[in-house]
């Protein structure tokens, strides 16, 4: 793909996964430029839908399988499950605009509230220390704080605010990681 970009301007990006690249104007005007048929692409884009797909769906029915009992196999199998499922979703335009916000609003939201949790109990299971659950829901928070409306949006927080609020969102799950390492994982 990245070879194409050159004869294209560098403009045109040609994505496998049939949730993020619909039929639009450019991408078929760039795949006639290509030379590539209409049936080619749409194969090659169930193709790779498929599987990637599959592959998370995999690994989802893997880690329910092996860690069905603990806490951080349900929210990591639910997460992959998830994202696999996405993968599955055709045009988006065609899709009823109530089940379009459950999909990918509150789909969303719950994703990145199971991986925060899965961040924060790797690897046994359990919230250590035992504040640590509060670390679990940063990155809950930081999807309701991009979803807010217009100018509540992080989006158009202060620099300095924003800046603030990535690195607590972000850097948070790594010091507990760290913490776990340093103090609590045995040799």
């Amino acid at each position: 793909i990245n070879l194409l970009q050159p004869y294209f301007g560098g403009q045109t990006r040609i994505c496998p996964l049939t949730l993020t690249c619909p039929y639009d104007v450019p991408t078929l005007h760039a795949l006639q430029q290509a030379h590539i048929s209409l049936t080619a692409y749409t194969t090659y884009e169930i193709t790779f839908g498929l599987f990637f797909a599959l592959l998370y769906i995999g690994l989802s029915v893997l880690i329910f399988y092996r860690a069905f009992d603990q806490l951080v196999g349900l929210l990591a199998s639910f997460s992959f499950l998830l994202l696999g499922s996405q993968a599955l979703v055709g045009d988006p335009s065609g899709v009823p605009s109530a089940l379009y916000v459950v999909e990918n609003v509150i789909g969303v939201e719950f994703v990145f509230f199971c991986f925060g949790f899965f961040l924060v109990t790797f690897p046994d299971g359990r919230c250590v220390p035992r504040w640590s659950w509060l670390i679990g829901c940063t990155f809950f928070v930081q999807t309701i704080l991009f979803q807010l409306p217009g100018s509540f949006s992080v989006l158009f927080w202060p620099v300095p605010l924003f800046l603030l609020e990535l690195v607590l969102a972000y850097g948070s799950p790594v010091a507990i990681q760290v913490y776990r390492y340093l103090r609590v994982s045995t040799p």
